[in-house]
């Protein structure tokens, strides 16, 4: 089987979607998933702190770097060791650029058609995560070839400036 087409999200029946999730969530050790997640946390909010939310190599150099004012190389080592895992975990629950592509132009539209709407308002920024949240089929109105929705002041300032500089 071509490997572009396992992560097609359309072709993957739900049953099998809901058991790699189990499964992910057994990629982390049991008796210390407590930890792993700790260390995660910590970083998230040193992340916060400098106001970034990079992974790459140059940040968490520099997070290591504060860190080893605090512990011992090999304390340092195991804390690497448990972010680096946690990391590729949660990352591989992301969609890449592709994935995206590929569920909005091979799902159903029958069946995925809010969840098109709701991811692309998302990508183009139009919508804080809360504002689309809190979004109600009330707030669409759909003209056949198009739909409308309505959003706030706010979210149509930011909405026009992601279509006119996006």
């Amino acid at each position: 089987m071509d490997i572009e087409n396992e992560n097609d999200f359309s072709l993957i029946p739900p049953e099998i979607r809901e058991a790699a999730e189990v499964a992910s969530l057994n990629l982390l050790p049991e008796k210390s998933r407590k930890v792993y997640n700790m260390t995660y946390e910590s970083f998230l909010k040193w992340q916060k702190e400098k106001k970034t939310t990079s992974f790459s190599e140059s940040t968490l150099l520099v997070y290591f770097t504060d860190l080893s004012t605090k512990y011992k190389s090999s304390t340092l080592w195991t804390y690497y060791s448990m972010l680096r895992s946690t990391i590729t975990l949660k990352k591989a629950k992301t969609f890449s650029g592709e994935d995206i592509n590929n569920f909005l132009t091979k799902a159903s539209d029958d069946k995925y058609l809010a969840t098109k709407v709701a991811l692309i308002m998302g990508v183009l920024g139009a919508c804080r995560s809360n504002e689309l949240y809190e979004m109600k089929i009330t707030h669409l109105q759909d003209l056949g070839s198009a739909f409308l929705v309505n959003v706030s002041k706010i979210q149509r300032q930011k909405l026009s400036e992601n279509l006119c500089y996006g």
